[in-house]
């Protein structure tokens, strides 16, 4: 009896955590839009998700980190979990597909993939140099890793060369077509569907 209620108290502090954090990144790129990025201070952040500025800065280091909230650890988690658990014999593409498939169907992101300040947060990555900077490097890193997760899994019937032309292709691929969708006039709705299939043409 003890131990479920400790688990169940641990699981609302969980949810109670995540919606926080959810109505932190939704109230700053709401802000942002209103008076753009360099108009935007933490402590306005807080005070229209009505917590405290010392609440925002237990979830983001900076307004940059903020904007930048679905960040690489749930990516790397989701495709580590596809690679390091394939099925013997899984071809290296059908692999990366199941990863790509798992962030989509993933419900624990700040804002869902078809919310409509998705494209807002997609201006500000394009638009906004630092933030711009921040993207591509958090992308680099996370290429690097997925890389030396296949070389690892895939040792013996891959090539680093290869494995980095794979994951590069992919994660490229599916960037550009996001951007370019939402830059012409493409709705958030369709995202998970542009996304699928940029990773489809891009691997073959």
């Amino acid at each position: 009896m003890y131990t479920e209620v400790v688990s169940t108290s641990r699981g609302l502090r969980e949810r109670k955590k995540h919606q926080t954090r959810a109505e932190l990144v939704r109230a700053g790129l709401q802000l942002i839009a209103q008076v753009g990025y360099d108009g935007v201070t933490t402590a306005a952040i807080a005070e229209a998700a009505g917590v405290s500025r010392a609440t925002f800065f237990n979830y983001f280091a900076s307004k940059e980190q903020l904007v930048l909230a679905n960040d690489g650890a749930v990516h790397r988690s989701l495709m580590a979990e596809a690679i390091t658990g394939r099925a013997p014999g899984e071809p290296v593409r059908a692999v990366l597909l199941t990863g790509v498939q798992k962030m989509i169907q993933f419900d624990g992101w700040p804002l869902s993939p078809d919310d409509e300040l998705i494209a807002i947060r997609a201006q500000l990555l394009t638009e906004v140099a630092p933030l711009r900077a921040a993207f591509l490097g958090m992308l680099a890193d996370l290429q690097e890793e997925w890389t030396e997760l296949l070389v690892t899994e895939y040792h013996a019937e891959i090539s680093r060369t290869e494995a980095a032309a794979l994951v590069g292709a992919m994660s490229g691929a599916i960037t550009n077509a996001v951007l370019s969708h939402l830059r012409h006039g493409g709705t958030t709705d369709s995202i998970a569907e542009v996304t699928l299939h940029a990773a489809r043409t891009a691997l073959g």
